[in-house]
């Protein structure tokens, strides 16, 4: 099921936020990737860490445009993962802010998701660079996070080739 994916890289910075780096090469082409990412419809089918269902996203796909992603957990609780998207480059980057609701770090600043579509042979490279993430512990829930995200795209690609 899985494709190559590089050991995710985690640092921490001089000022206490953390990062990590996720790669994964999908056998799809980045528009039909970046189309997965950017189109609510289809971000619901295959967004969502593993055992969390991904309840509803909301996604005005331009620069400027804001977005909402609705998470519901095993438990019951809705976290909504809430931004605005401040790179939009079809079909090769997309980028935005990242804050919880209701669960973010109080006063914290906006993390910030970079994800680069870039096309291998048959394949697309994607890769989510997650940082300013306030404590290592989070950036360690996103990591698991984003990989579950990352298989779920995966399976969705192979679905509707």
């Amino acid at each position: 099921m899985a494709s190559p994916t590089l050991e995710p890289r985690r640092e921490t910075h001089g000022d206490a936020s953390a990062s990590l780096v996720m790669r994964r090469l999908i056998k799809a082409p980045p528009d039909r990737l970046f189309r997965a990412w950017t189109s609510a419809a289809e971000l619901t089918k295959w967004w969502a860490p593993r055992n969390v269902l991904s309840a509803q996203a909301e996604i005005d796909a331009r620069l400027g445009g804001q977005y909402r992603i609705d998470n519901q957990m095993v438990d019951g609780r809705t976290v909504s993962i809430v931004g605005e998207i401040d790179v939009y480059e079809p079909p090769h980057r997309l980028g935005f802010t990242w804050r919880l609701e209701p669960t973010g770090v109080a006063g914290a600043t906006a993390e910030r998701v970079r994800v680069s579509f870039e096309h291998v042979g048959e394949a697309t490279a994607v890769v989510v660079v997650h940082d300013r993430i306030p404590r290592p512990e989070i950036r360690d829930d996103h990591l698991r996070g984003w990989a579950g995200c990352l298989d779920g795209l995966e399976i969705y690609a192979a679905r509707h080739e």
